[in-house]
């Protein structure tokens, strides 16, 4: 804390009142750690819920949430400090979620980044092969049941 006090008179020597004001300077950044969603994650749903808890004495605090640059609008945050916030991802492939929280002095925590994958197209099959006590099995081959079978396959996606 500190105090300023301030003493005046004119110059008849008529003294005002003394003035006395304390304040606090505050340079601290709130804390803010971020729930979800975790980084490098992948999602098919459009919709994500982007949750975290930030903390600091001057209060409110308020959390600004950017989904590839754009602002997602207002976030609410809690009295014990968590907030949660529903987004659209809106593209394809690699989005980029950017949170940070500012104290009601103007400090602002680092800024925390995720990249989410948002993808909707189906895996392909491009090669199935079935093994037949290790040798290959063509589609119009019997075989006899209670032996192994291996089945290999591979797969692609976007």
């Amino acid at each position: 804390d500190h105090t300023i006090t301030v003493d005046a008179a004119d110059n008849d020597g008529n003294a005002a009142e003394t003035a006395t004001i304390t304040f606090e300077i505050d340079n601290q950044a709130p804390s803010l750690e971020l729930y979800a969603p975790t980084d490098g994650s992948a999602t098919s749903n459009s919709k994500i819920t982007v949750s975290g808890k930030t903390e600091d004495s001057n209060r409110p605090i308020t959390v600004n949430i950017t989904l590839n640059g754009v602002d997602q609008g207002e976030v609410t945050v809690a009295e014990d400090g968590t907030f949660s916030k529903e987004i659209d991802l809106s593209v394809q492939g690699d989005n980029v979620i950017k949170v940070s929280a500012t104290d009601s002095v103007g400090n602002k925590s680092t800024e925390v980044t995720r990249t989410v994958r948002y993808n909707t197209t189906a895996p392909v099959f491009e090669e199935v092969e079935i093994l037949y006590e290790g040798s290959q099995v063509s589609a119009d081959n019997k075989v006899p049941a209670g032996g192994q079978y291996t089945i290999r396959c591979k797969v692609t996606t976007s």
